[in-house]
Parts: structure tokens; C-alpha cells; sequence
């Protein structure tokens, strides 16, 4: 939603993994829907190709090469536009659930949100990270990015439900009990004046 919206989303499964990408172009920036674009295409590959590796690796080195591989492939799009890096803005929340061990990893970089809701009860897994205002977030190509990697995992239970989301979709929720009336009530709301993307995977 939007009258420009720069996010960009991508779910898919392979015989092991269900998994889903969301990115949030910076509109500050003249290639944010390229940059938002590149980045899920280039997530959902590291995913796919992936069949027994993912969970077992420590969890912040997965992160770590799922980030190197996006900032290789902005950079190359970023010659191809003939852009510098530096405009190839945007965040990234990524979610992979391991269908035979039943568990769940969040990757996440930026603003936006990732929730889980078990058994009636919603529980957020990662919250948005702001600057000095809430206008202010941190991309994927930054150069400290690694420092603003948040990567969480756990157990994901039959009836489980993963929810994820652009920051636009959390406009005026400032406090854990708004984020969770908001997504318990997404469906129904209309009233975004930002980019809102969101997924649920259960």
C-alpha cells in the first residue's frame, strides 16, 4: 500500500525450508525499489539453495552470509545502474522455518517487525531499531551493519504462527501491547500513509 511503494516481498519453500523476505527501500534514495527488489531476490536464493545447512551453522554466522551475499549483489546492481553503493538503501526482515526439526530463525536488519503467536498468545521476536527518531533506521548497506544484525530462532510448534511486516504497517504503535493489538487487527486496517507490507506464515 502506498501511492509509491517502495517494499519489495518474496515468500517460497524448498524440500526442507519455508521461508519469506521483506524489504523496505529507503525513499530517500532515487534506486529504493531496486535496491528493495535486489535484495529479496538475492535472499530467497540463499534460501532455496539451501537444504540441510541452514540450522546447523551458528546462527549469527548464517546472518552474516546471508548479509555479505545481499551487500555482493547491491553492489553489483548499484555498477549496473551505474549508482553508487551508498544509494542501494533499504532494511530486510527474513524468516526460515525448518518444516522437519520445527524451528524458526529471524534475520533482521532496520525497522519493521517480526512476531510469533502461539496458542492464543502473540510474543515479539524483534522489534524495530530507530536512530535518534523513529525516521531514522539502519540499511543493509551500512557499514556497521554486522552491529545492527539481530537474529533470533526457536522452537515453531504445529498452529504456530509467524508474522512479519514493514515499518509502515506499525505507524503510531509505540509500546509491545500496540504492536500486538495492531497486528491482531491488521486485516481490517486501513488507514496507512506509508509503504505497508506484511506476511504471515503459520
Amino acid at each position: 500500500m502506498g501511492r509509491e511503494n517502495e517494499d519489495a516481498i518474496y515468500v517460497g519453500t524448498n524440500n526442507r525450508y519455508l521461508f519469506s523476505v521483506i524489504a523496505d527501500g529507503a525513499g530517500s534514495s532515487a534506486f529504493a525499489k531496486e535496491a528493495a527488489h535486489c535484495t529479496v531476490n538475492t535472499a530467497a536464493d540463499f534460501f532455496a539453495r539451501r537444504h540441510l545447512d541452514l540450522f546447523e551453522k551458528e546462527e549469527f554466522q548464517t546472518g552474516k552470509d546471508l548479509v555479505f551475499a545481499v551487500q555482493q549483489a547491491l553492489f553489483e546492481k548499484a555498477e549496473v545502474l551505474h549508482a553508487d553503493f551508498k544509494e542501494m538503501m533499504c532494511t530486510l526482515i527474513a524468516t526460515v522455518i525448518d518444516t522437519k526439526k520445527k524451528l524458526y530463525m529471524s534475520i533482521h536488519v532496520g525497522d519493521g517487525l517480526v512476531a510469533i503467536t502461539e496458542k492464543g498468545k502473540t510474543d515479539i521476536v524483534s522489534y524495530p531499531e530507530n536512530g535518534i527518531t523513529r525516521q531514522f533506521t539502519y540499511m543493509l548497506n551500512s557499514e556497521n551493519v554486522m552491529k545492527h544484525l539481530r537474529i533470533k530462532t526457536g522452537p515453531f510448534e504445529p498452529g504456530a504462527e509467524l508474522f512479519m511486516c514493514t515499518d509502515g504497517a506499525m505507524e503510531a504503535c509505540f509500546h509491545k501491547s500496540e504492536y500486538i493489538r495492531r497486528i491482531q487487527q491488521i486485516s481490517k486496517f486501513r488507514c496507512f500513509t506509508d509503504d505497508a507490507t506484511y506476511c504471515k506464515i503459520c
